[in-house]
């Protein structure tokens, strides 16, 4: 009999449900049962799973507030339950880590196995707009990475990320972000070129979005996941203080990938450094 997963994912721009539908392929594909659930579903049944994964993006250097309150919610473990975090991020810094550290704590203390998790590089959705080339090569890895992460949470192997102690004081002060971002996102708003057609209300995560007279009205509940500036089809929302930041449009994830002579100086080293160590761990045989 196959092992039973349960995953909850909150996502905003897509970036994270991409990843974990991408692992849910994977273990499906071996003959194991797959359940894809939204952190807003309830986790009644998750007693019926082997093993639990969490995905979401990090904000901040922080795990988002509805990852927090979607844990605290969870039934106590009645048996153990293995436990994997699935995380992405814009950069590939080691500080990205210290997001696991609370949610792995507040897991352990309600009895779940956990083993750890895994952290994902995927192209922004605020600050600026990467290359296609630079999120092709992004997406690459993650699926040279696919097979031997579906091998570790199949097998129920732990896989510790190394958060330095440094990043976890620097974490804790940027949590301010939780409570700054309810009330910047009340300040979001469409402009003129806004069409009525609903997404930015139908893909909120938290459900802060609202129609009013065909357009967006913004709650007091934003998390700052910046879904509903990425994806509006006509980039017709304003992002408050982040205007400057704003990032619109899908990317493909099509193409040729970006060589690394061609990488932009942003962070270029630890850009270098990630897509090394997993390219060249995919052209190692394995044992």
């Amino acid at each position: 009999m196959g092992k039973r997963v349960a995953a909850y994912c909150l996502t905003g721009s897509g970036n994270t449900r991409k990843v974990m539908e991408e692992i849910g392929k994977a273990i499906s594909s071996l003959g194991h049962g797959f359940s894809f659930y939204n952190v807003k579903s309830k986790a009644e049944n998750i007693g019926q799973s082997d093993t639990l994964l969490i995905g979401y993006p990090v904000h901040a250097f922080n795990a988002p507030r509805p990852i927090i309150d979607f844990i605290k919610r969870l039934p106590k473990a009645s048996k153990p339950i293995k436990t994997y975090l699935i995380q992405s991020s814009g950069e590939p810094l080691h500080l990205n880590f210290a997001a696991q550290s609370r949610p792995l704590a507040l897991l352990k203390k309600k009895g779940y196995e956990v083993l750890g998790g895994f952290s994902f590089v995927m192209p922004y959705n605020i600050i600026f707009r990467h290359k296609e080339e630079m999120a092709r090569r992004m997406w690459g890895v993650v699926e040279r990475r696919i097979p031997e992460v579906t091998k570790t949470i199949l097998g129920g192997e732990p896989h510790f990320l190394k958060i330095p102690l440094w990043s976890r004081p620097v974490s804790f002060v940027l949590r301010i972000e939780q409570v700054a971002m309810p009330l910047i996102g009340r300040h979001f708003k469409a402009n003129g070129d806004c069409v009525s057609c609903g997404l930015c209300a139908s893909s909120c995560p938290v459900g802060n979005i609202t129609l009013e007279k065909g357009l967006p009205k913004f709650g007091k509940h934003c998390i700052g996941c910046m879904g509903c500036v990425f994806l509006c089809p006509r980039a017709a929302i304003q992002p408050s203080l982040f205007k400057a930041w704003k990032v619109n449009g899908p990317y493909s994830f099509k193409g040729e990938a970006i060589k690394d002579k061609d990488i932009p100086p942003y962070c270029r080293k630890a850009y270098l450094r990630y897509f090394h160590t997993f390219e060249d761990e995919a052209k190692t045989p394995q044992k």
